[in-house]
This record gives structure tokens, C-alpha cells and sequence, in this order.
């Protein structure tokens, strides 16, 4: 009976136990893209964006930490308009992936385990931060009212983030592609803020590289 009973035990083992993995807490990366605002002009234009990060990871699939943005943009109206705004932005994010909730039982092989990694590594996230807006070349009239507006300001700023990398690969290299849209708590980033104007809001395709390090957690 004590035979069958270990042996019952020993084939059920994968079955019934969690497969973990190492992975290092800290991770630094950069990132290059295209960012285009969307604020009371109607034209605008996408230009390069370009980023840094460094994370705390509270587990492979649940990371916060720093963002650091630096950018352009350009815009133009229907009327005489224009602006050419280099910005910096700094930003708290926090981001979870999809393996966070895929804890499988066993260790899954083939075909099987690649599409299960691949789904790991979508993510969403948000946080809170500041855009400083830097406005080199915009159109001025002290006569006109719709083109009244701070030349330098900063506004606090929301962004949300959805993307996807190879996080559920168990690589400390770890490449990916994100759309990050950010609401600003402000109606500055295309330096014209008159009567009636609505908040600011710009959007960013990234691609990035990071590099995970430092002290090792067992998940």
C-alpha cells in the first residue's frame, strides 16, 4: 500500500507543485521612439523621443521605478500659429505583467512553453509625474489672445502604459515595444493656453532595451 501510495505521490509531484525561478530585482534600460502631442492645434507632427529607466522589480512580473523623457514637438494651426516644444519629463510608474496571474503548475516544454512565455510578457502600467515644457520657437501676438501662453512651464501628468517584452523568457536582457498615452493636468505643451483651451495630452511609440542586476529573488 506505502508503494503505491509513493509512487501515485511521485507521478502527481508536477502536477501539484509551482515552478519557480530566480530573477534580479534591479534593472536599468533605454528607449528611443516617436512622440506627438495632441493639445489646441489641430496639425501636429510626430518626432523623437528618446528614454531611461531604472526599476525596482517586486517579482519578474511587477516592477516600479523612474522614467526620464526627453523630446519634441511640433505644431502648427489654421491660423498663424505655431510651436516647436523641446520637453523633459519625469515620471513614477508602477507596471504589471500578464505572468504575474500565469503561475503554472509543472514546467510546460515545446511549443506550449513559448506562447505561454510570449503572453507573460504583456503588460500594463501607470503612475504619476511632470513634463517641463520648453518652447524654442512659437508663434507670439500681444494682440491676440489665442496665442497667449507660457514659453517655460511644468505640468503634473498621468501616463498609462501598455506593451509587451520577453520578460517570461527568464532573460536578463529584456527587449520590447510600449504605447504609453499621457494626460497632463495642464494645457501648456503646446504653449498656448487661452480662454476655453482644453488639457494637453500626448502619446509615445518606445522601443527599449534593459539590463536586469543586483541582489536575487526567488519567485
Amino acid at each position: 500500500m506505502k508503494k503505491t501510495f509513493t509512487l501515485v505521490m511521485v507521478m502527481l509531484l508536477p502536477f501539484l507543485t509551482f515552478s519557480q525561478r530566480n530573477y534580479y530585482k534591479f534593472s536599468f534600460g533605454l528607449g528611443a521612439g516617436l512622440t506627438k502631442n495632441q493639445g489646441d492645434l489641430p496639425s501636429s507632427s510626430s518626432k523623437d523621443l528618446v528614454s531611461a529607466n531604472a526599476d525596482y522589480f517586486f517579482s519578474p512580473y511587477v516592477q516600479s521605478g523612474l522614467e526620464m523623457q526627453s523630446g519634441k514637438f511640433y505644431g502648427a494651426g489654421n491660423d498663424s500659429r505655431f510651436y516647436q516644444n523641446h520637453f523633459k519629463s519625469l515620471f513614477f510608474v508602477t507596471r504589471v505583467h500578464a505572468g504575474q496571474f500565469m503561475r503554472q503548475r509543472g514546467y510546460p516544454t515545446g511549443s506550449k512553453a513559448i506562447v505561454q512565455n510570449i503572453v507573460k510578457g504583456v503588460f500594463a502600467g501607470t503612475g504619476v509625474g511632470i513634463v517641463a515644457s520648453n518652447q524654442k520657437n512659437i508663434f507670439r501676438d500681444i494682440n491676440n489672445e489665442s496665442t497667449y501662453g507660457a514659453d517655460k512651464s511644468i505640468d503634473p501628468a498621468i501616463p498609462v502604459t501598455i506593451g509587451i517584452d520577453n520578460s517570461g523568457f527568464d532573460s536578463r536582457l529584456i527587449t520590447g515595444i510600449s504605447y504609453q498615452a499621457h494626460f497632463t493636468m495642464g494645457d501648456q505643451l503646446d504653449g498656448y493656453s487661452p480662454a476655453g483651451s482644453k488639457r494637453d495630452f500626448y502619446s509615445a511609440v518606445t522601443l527599449s532595451v534593459k539590463f536586469r542586476f543586483g541582489a536575487v529573488g526567488i519567485y
